[in-house]
């Protein structure tokens, strides 16, 4: 299940018998009339804390990885 953190941004949460690992999405771009949305994998699995790390990487100034660290809590 993807969860968005933002409009720009999701994520995908993949369990294991003894890890949890993530991995992010972005949009891919689409007509204007084309109402669904696709996304494309644009990182590979991370631990809970590598994907914090790289979300404040790629985006810096946003606040993806502040709205991804509340994530883990909501699943």
């Amino acid at each position: 299940m993807l969860v968005n953190i933002s409009e720009k941004v999701c994520v995908q949460k993949y369990t294991s018998n003894y890890q949890t690992q993530w991995a992010c999405y972005e949009p891919f771009e689409r007509p204007a009339q084309q109402k669904r949305c696709s996304w494309k994998k644009v990182s590979g699995l991370m631990s809970t804390a590598e994907m914090s790390l790289w979300l404040e990487q790629r985006y810096p100034g946003s606040d993806h990885a502040k709205h991804f660290s509340n994530v883990p809590n909501r699943l």
